[in-house]
């Protein structure tokens, strides 16, 4: 790392590729000795401030604050969903994420995806963020599925937001 070579790794400004893990080398002529492992979370300021309700300069470094919540999506069969949860607080935040008031299994990063929907992903999802301080629930976002029959209904009158492509077999 550029200017690394100190006991302080000190970035002037961080940007979104600084994230990841860090590990300090100690050594001498005749031995080395490594630090533990630290993570560098950085959030993205365009997605923050689209997302966060309040002013940047009112997030505390150490209280546990969910700066992007999970918006409802209405999806139609074979789309991507992608929900996401950002939090920043010290010490780092945990993720859990939930649909219908049961925990998803091995789902614990900010990002939850499903590359291909069905009418089974449709409920209700939120994420539990914590640390050992605090812990905090984001909004509930609602996954609703379209029927691709009911897409061309005149009484359907909402749009999906989704491109739509048919596969036609003969």
């Amino acid at each position: 790392i550029p200017y690394g070579n100190s006991s302080e790794l000190v970035f002037n400004t961080v940007h979104v590729k600084d994230a990841g893990f860090y590990v300090c080398r100690v050594n001498n002529s005749s031995t080395f000795e490594f630090s533990q492992w630290s993570q560098l979370d950085v959030c993205d300021v365009a997605e923050v401030t689209d997302s966060f309700q309040g002013s940047m300069d009112g997030i505390s470094e150490s209280r546990l604050q969910i700066c992007v919540e999970p918006r409802s999506q209405r999806l139609v069969p074979g789309s991507m969903l992608l929900l996401q949860c950002v939090a920043i607080g010290s010490p780092m935040p945990h993720y859990q994420w939930f649909k219908d008031e049961s925990p998803l299994t091995h789902e614990t990063k900010k990002h939850y995806t499903v590359p291909y929907v069905d009418i089974e992903h449709e409920g209700t999802y939120w994420c539990h963020v914590y640390n050992d301080r605090d812990s905090q629930d984001s909004k509930k976002a609602e996954v609703t599925i379209d029927e691709l029959n009911n897409l061309g209904h005149p009484d359907n009158k909402e749009q999906t937001g989704q491109p739509l492509a048919y596969l036609c077999l003969s």
